[in-house]
């Protein structure tokens, strides 16, 4: 082996003979026209990820809505927009800005002229918010239940139903009210919920029979996230199997730094699972198909290295304290 200027052990090869592997005879040198060409490919494929992920995420957490327009707008308009969701609970809320119409409805000055009783309808139940003459209505918030699997996380998709209804009310001499007119309502969806996206098919408007659905799914930026940090998990398992596959059965020589490597990922991997955005509480699909293998292979690494440790430790002993033949 002969020196470089800096005293470093360089390999040396006969004319002949054919050069190491570059990983056998590590020393600077430049790129090859393939190294460039290999460089280039991945810019245009890193280039081309990032559009379609940052045009996918800007695209996120908006709201469809789908419906019939009224052709000449009467009645009460109720804008729609989702505040929260809690898959934990089954529950989100909405808030609905209400708005009227009909002239015929309104003083001058813009208050009600007649009471109006609006009805909120959902599975378990109708919430009714009431406006006196006089009054002027404003926006409340309502807690509708929603039906979905969190298990399903990254992929859960949850949906609900409302009706909603309005009445002008007429008061009697004995100061009791009574529907006077059902009057129509216009429906529309605004706002943005993170995380979420959001779908509103109104097509069923103001009639009480017909059901107007909101529709939630994951946004891709969370799903994405989850699936990056399962992968994550799931690489780490195959590469700390392999590697003590490979050492257990006498292929890679025997590292005691292994041992607190994968004791490292094995405690690294609660905390990977933790940090799914929004993610569910243990026992869902993703565990029961993936996370659970995974924290097994590392474990199962982990008990491979440490066996052969003990082994070649006591290989290393027998040998050492052998009795010498004479």
């Amino acid at each position: 082996m002969a020196k470089d200027q800096q005293g470093n052990g360089v390999i040396e090869h006969g004319p002949d003979e054919p050069a190491g592997h570059p990983l056998l005879d590590p020393h600077p040198r430049p790129i090859s026209r393939r190294g460039w060409v290999y460089v280039a490919i991945a810019l245009v494929v890193l280039a081309s990820l990032m559009t379609v992920i940052f045009t996918l995420y800007n695209r996120e957490g908006g709201i469809t809505v789908d419906g019939a327009q009224l052709e000449q707008p009467r009645g009460i308009g109720v804008s729609v927009r989702p505040l929260d969701i809690d898959p934990g609970t089954n529950l989100a809320r909405l808030q609905l800005t209400f708005s009227v119409l009909d002239p015929s409805l309104v003083t001058p000055t813009g208050e009600l002229a007649v009471p109006i009783h609006i009805a909120v309808q959902d599975w378990e139940g109708q919430q009714e918010i009431r406006y006196n003459a006089g009054s002027v209505v404003a926006r409340n918030d309502v807690t509708v239940p929603i039906d979905g699997q969190e298990a399903n996380y990254p992929f859960d998709v949850y949906n609900t139903f409302i009706f909603i209804s309005a009445n002008a009310m007429e008061k009697q001499k004995d100061g009791t009210l009574t529907v006077k007119e059902q009057l129509p309502v216009l429906l529309s969806g605004d706002g943005r919920l993170y995380g979420w996206d959001t779908t509103m098919d109104f097509t069923g408007g103001g009639d009480i029979a017909a059901p107007n659905s909101i529709t939630y799914s994951r946004a891709f930026s969370t799903q994405l996230f989850a699936i990056a940090l399962l992968s994550m998990m799931l690489a780490l398992a195959v590469v700390a199997l392999v590697i003590a596959l490979l050492v257990a059965t006498g292929r890679r020589p025997m590292e005691v730094a292994l041992l607190g490597w994968l004791g490292s990922i094995l405690f690294s991997l609660p905390l990977l699972r933790n940090s799914l955005p929004n993610g569910p509480p243990i026992g869902a699909t993703i565990d029961v198909l993936l996370f659970f293998w995974v924290l097994l292979a590392v474990l199962l690494s982990a008990v491979l290295v440490a066996i052969t440790w003990s082994r070649q430790r006591r290989e290393e002993l027998f040998v050492r304290h052998r009795p010498r033949q004479p």
